[in-house]
């Protein structure tokens, strides 16, 4: 600070100022003497993703930080969880009115022969599944991780663990020379053992196997983003699906002769089953690889297209079924009496082609 003299004493100098090199160098004027300028190399590392300008990064792409070295955070789209949610929610108000119906109808012949307790049980898997929808374009924490584990596991027990108990019990009746009914205790005991089963798996995926619910991975354009790790157990579970699909398959086998009278169609809903749970299961260990957006798109399409196969076919047309009865009933004016009792629940001997032997089917009560 102060002034600048003139020395006592004066040389003369030639001064030879050079052009600044703008591909290593560049000039940087002085703020108070405009007409002098300053020649600095280029010094800083921005890599790929950022342009130098006076030694300072420019990050390109959305990337960020000092040296745009960290990667942009990826960006949801968000207009197709629009669409799969008012599809989800439309599905769940018909499966809500569903099990109110079931309810409804629970002493009539087709809910009586398809069991009120299985199909409601089916209809609130359903219900688990289609709520995962609204979870799946959340960014994902660890209480979310493990929600959704809850409402997949669950979900697939109550769905399938019900289907399968359905297919043993009618391959049970057919198969027995005796032609006897499972009783209601074993009944109970392999559905409970299904559900506790999974109940199991689910405490010890929350409890003690729940470090690597969160993880991170980066898309090939740079975009970094969080998913949903599995446990590392997670084998176990896949062994108790692919365990539960080959008794269901057998199931589905050895009752493939029984009348259709005396069977309910279980086939196509477990057929959808194994599909869903296989495109799951690539979903699962492909998530570190493809983009959330087509991870979330493709697993909502198939809860979207899995629940209503196994609504329709389990719940749906027995329901159909006693309404159209129903208004035949009432818009015929010459039924006979003995029509009136078709309503209510009979036990009946059915001869099978198959098979010379009469046999019965014993009342089943609610369970």
């Amino acid at each position: 600070i102060g002034y600048l003299l003139e020395f006592p004493s004066k040389a003369s100098m030639e001064i030879n100022v050079k052009e600044c090199n703008e591909s290593s160098h560049f000039k940087e004027y002085d703020t108070t003497y405009t007409d002098l300028s300053t020649c600095n190399a280029i010094d800083c590392k921005c890599g790929i993703h950022g342009n130098c300008t006076k030694n300072k990064c420019n990050c390109i792409d959305r990337w960020t930080g000092v040296f745009c070295d960290i990667n942009p955070t990826f960006t949801f789209t968000y207009w197709p969880i629009v669409i799969f949610a008012n599809i989800g929610v439309f599905e769940l108000l018909v499966v809500i009115l569903l099990i109110v119906l079931t309810i409804f109808f629970r002493d009539h012949k087709e809910i009586k022969m398809g069991r009120p307790f299985f199909l409601i049980s089916i209809l609130i898997g359903i219900i688990f599944h289609i709520i995962i929808i609204f979870l799946l374009y959340r960014v994902p924490t660890k209480i979310l991780c493990i929600l959704y584990l809850w409402l997949k596991l669950m979900g697939n027990a109550l769905i399938y663990g019900s289907i399968l108990i359905k297919c043993y019990q009618i391959s049970y009746l057919y198969n027995n020379r005796k032609f006897k009914v499972l009783t209601n205790n074993k009944v109970i005991l392999f559905y409970s053992s299904i559900i506790f089963a999974h109940i199991f798996l689910l405490l010890i995926w929350t409890f003690v196997d729940n470090k690597d619910y969160m993880k991170s991975s980066v898309l090939s354009k740079g975009d970094k983003f969080y998913y949903c790790g599995k446990p590392k157990t997670y084998i176990i579970g896949l062994f108790f699906a692919i365990f539960f699909i080959i008794l269901g398959l057998n199931e589905i086998y050895k009752a493939r002769y029984i009348p259709r009278q005396l069977k309910e169609r279980l086939g196509l809903p477990l057929y959808a089953y194994v599909i869903y749970v296989l495109v799951d299961v690539f979903l699962t260990y492909s998530r570190d690889i493809f983009s959330p957006n087509f991870i979330n798109s493709i697993q909502c399409i198939s809860i979207l297209t899995f629940c209503p196969i196994v609504a329709y076919n389990l719940n749906f047309k027995k329901i159909i079924e006693i309404v159209n009865r129903f208004y035949y009933v009432e818009s015929n004016e010459n039924f006979s009496s003995s029509e009136k009792s078709i309503n209510q629940y009979r036990t009946k001997r059915i001869t099978t082609q198959s098979r010379t032997k009469n046999f019965e089917i014993s009342s089943i009560r609610f369970f």
